[in-house]
């Protein structure tokens, strides 16, 4: 299939060309100006990281790349567990809840979003063996048990039912 091998060789050059380590530093680099901005510009912070989530999460899937486990591998060796798990645990929280509106109720949204992306990156990464004992090694059942509760009480539409699955299935993976 021509669409799967262009996605094995995109996947590929951008392992060649550094992008799973940029892409990696853009999450961590995202928190800090997250902090330094001011509230009108951290939308563009939130695209950002999701962007590089959604980049991530498809590099590290076997169904888009036979070679995702060389970019699961990559993103392991470059410290992509911390920001990973900071991105899992970015639900909104604290920014005024969903459903408030106005700015808070954009950065609720987005900080689910974004929990999303990261949770789906983790279903894939989750494959290796290495990144499940990364994530327990660093108390992530905790948080994934914390995000099911949160999420399986139902609401939220189809993104709260597949969070829900993603989140067991993370959960299975790392026990």
């Amino acid at each position: 299939d021509a669409s799967a091998d262009a996605g094995v060789q995109l996947c590929a050059t951008l392992r060649a060309g550094g992008a799973v380590e940029l892409l990696c530093s853009l999450l961590r680099g995202t928190e800090q100006q997250q902090e330094e901005q001011e509230p009108e510009q951290q939308p563009s912070s939130f695209v950002l990281r999701q962007r590089a989530l959604f980049a991530l999460g498809n590099m590290c899937s076997s169904e888009t790349d036979t070679a995702a486990a060389e970019t699961r591998g990559l993103l392991l060796r470059c410290g992509g567990v911390e920001p990973l798990l900071a991105c899992a645990a970015s639900t909104g929280e604290g920014t005024g809840g969903e459903g408030t509106g106005g700015e808070a109720g954009v950065q609720a949204s987005d900080g689910v979003q974004t929990c999303l992306l990261a949770c789906g990156a983790m279903q894939h990464l989750c494959r290796e063996p290495a990144w499940c004992k990364a994530l327990v090694q660093r108390d992530v059942v905790p948080l994934l048990e914390k995000l099911v509760r949160a999420r399986g009480g139902g609401g939220g539409g189809g993104g709260s039912s597949n969070l829900t699955l993603s989140l067991t299935l993370i959960l299975t993976l790392t026990r």
